[in-house]
């Protein structure tokens, strides 16, 4: 698929325009600005902090599969799939391994 200009392969297939093809470009990271950084970078809705150790240390201790689920389905504020429902479960998950990397990692990997 021929994408418009300026339009990066992430960014299209999130607006629904990409292919499959372009889904496999799609870095945890991308998945982080998508879909988790209005609350995780600046604490909306008492959204642990991007990076910040201690905020995510007990959500960390819940487990990954926990973690995955709230995400996926939705826990207080945050709604399912951090409100981008076209997002995959996959994509989610990167998302999530993602923002605990950059708080500490997993305990088991570390």
């Amino acid at each position: 698929m021929l994408l418009p200009a300026g339009v990066t392969a992430a960014a299209a297939v999130f607006a629904g325009i990409g292919d499959a093809r372009s889904e496999q470009e799609i870095t945890p990271k991308d998945v982080y600005y998508f879909a988790c950084a209005l609350c995780h970078q600046t604490g909306l809705n008492a959204a642990p902090r991007y990076g910040d150790r201690k905020a995510w240390s007990s959500r960390i201790e819940q487990g990954r599969e926990t973690m995955y689920e709230n995400t996926i389905k939705g826990m207080g504020a945050m709604p399912p799939k951090g409100g981008k429902p076209n997002l995959t479960e996959e994509q989610v998950k990167m998302a999530v391994d993602y923002m605990v990397n950059a708080a500490g990692g997993w305990p088991e990997e570390n």
